[in-house]
């Protein structure tokens, strides 16, 4: 395609004696205009408009990295530079150590004392509750449990240093002495959970010694100091117990020391393999665009789970220090650091392609010799295009490499390559079509 050559005249004709002026009527008397002059004008600037939008465009094939005319491919280069694994999540940003606040007995809400953001003290009366008469049941139950789980620890106590003494004199065989220390340890277990509902019901000032008809209201304290971050409930509504073996209960307010803040995230489990405990973490908050804070991962989970159909393993990064403008709930990008190779051959990651379970890359040749035979004339498919397969064989060498560590945007070339080297970032091998001129 020829350009188009802003230098050419355009003729100009002079007007006949008969001919009237080129807009006459906004010439005025007295006044005549040369005729064709707008014309030329706008001639010329369409001229110039052609060759800057062809000048546009040989730019931008040759940003693309034109090979020839049939084969369109995009070029990176070999370069010595520094390869950092890294894992890239995103994350929330929590409390170390919050506490979510449930009450002892079922009931309505009838006051709530304390705000979002406040902060309280420990035994501090944070919500009143109106016990339903039905829990009376549950304050049975509690006693109950108590009761039977002092006789049981107490029984399984008597049995074990019985079971010890016949043990040693050989009348026990060794299963028989382990099956009665797990005994005992079970009903230490279960003497213990009993207790601590027994004194969660206490603390909340339920009094045990008066029917539960004639109970007022409970009082809901909170268990530690620090600040409220939610709120959950509000006055009139009704709560479910905390304290029943049946359910969860519902959550009145979640008390957090806010102080002290940790960024939970989870990794997919193909990225898990590269993240390893004390790891390095480089954490952006979208609510401070401009700054960054290091981290360390602290906790990795054993397990995984399902997120959004997806295996996933949580993660937690502890900050090395605590931020005082962070906040509960915000977003956090958290960047897992791995191993690094300083100054190796690199490669743009589009660059690496797999190929009968091995990385190969086409290296761009340096000169195009093109005897005849050598490709293959392109096709003509049914839709009147041209189907270039072979055509890449006259540019690029298909190269088997070894690759080491990979990052984000390239990969460590440990065999097959020199520096300077031009690489296809498409695979040319890939049948594409062409207009036929």
């Amino acid at each position: 395609m020829a350009k188009p050559n802003p230098s050419l005249a355009f003729p100009v004709a002079e007007p006949g004696p008969g001919d009237a002026p080129l807009y006459s009527s906004l010439a005025g008397p007295g006044r005549r205009r040369r005729p064709g002059r707008r014309a030329v004008l706008v001639l010329l600037a369409l001229v110039l408009l052609a060759g800057a939008l062809y000048a546009g465009w040989s730019y931008a094939r040759g940003q693309r990295g034109l090979v020839s005319e049939d084969l369109d491919i995009r070029l990176g280069k070999t370069e010595y530079a520094d390869i950092q694994v890294a894992v890239n999540e995103v994350g929330t940003i929590e409390p170390v150590v919050r506490v979510d606040v449930k009450s002892t007995l079922s009931g309505r809400v009838t006051d709530l004392l304390a705000r979002e953001g406040e902060k309280v003290r420990k035994g501090q009366v944070l919500a009143r509750v109106e016990p339903d008469v039905n829990q009376a049941q549950t304050l049975s139950e509690v006693r109950s449990t108590l009761n039977l789980a002092t006789i049981r620890a107490t029984d399984a106590e008597r049995d074990l240093k019985t079971n010890t003494r016949l043990h040693d004199e050989g009348f026990l065989s060794d299963q028989q002495l382990k099956d009665s220390k797990v005994k005992y340890d079970t009903s230490r277990e279960d003497l213990e959970a009993a207790q601590t509902k027994m004194r969660i019901v206490v603390e909340s000032g339920i009094p045990l010694d008066q029917p539960i008809s004639t109970t007022q209201t409970v009082k809901i304290v909170s268990p530690m100091d620090g600040d409220v971050i939610h709120k959950n409930v509000e006055v009139g509504q009704t709560v479910t117990s905390g304290v029943s073996s049946f359910n969860e209960g519902t959550v009145l307010y979640t008390v957090a020391q806010v102080g002290s803040m940790l960024i939970k995230a989870s990794v997919n489990e193909v990225d898990i393999g590269r993240v390893r405990l004390k790891a390095p973490v480089v954490i952006t908050v979208d609510a401070f665009p401009y700054r960054h804070f290091d981290g360390t991962v602290t906790h990795i989970s054993p397990s995984a789970h399902l997120k959004e159909k997806v295996k996933v393993f949580d993660i937690e990064v502890t900050l090395k220090e605590q931020v005082g403008d962070f906040r509960s709930g915000m977003t956090a990008n958290v960047e897992v650091r791995g191993e690094k190779a300083p100054h190796s051959l690199a490669v743009p990651v589009e660059a690496i392609f797999r190929k009968d379970d091995r990385e190969v890359v086409y290296v761009l040749k340096k000169s195009f010799e093109d005897p005849k035979g050598d490709a293959r004339k392109p096709r003509k498919n049914k839709s009147g295009k041209y189907e270039v397969s072979d055509t890449w064989q006259r540019y690029f060498e298909e190269r088997r490499v070894k690759v080491g560590l990979v990052s984000l945007e390239r990969a460590q070339i440990l065999e097959g390559l020199k520096d300077g080297e031009e690489l296809a970032l498409e695979n040319p091998t890939r049948p594409r079509q062409i207009e036929e001129d």
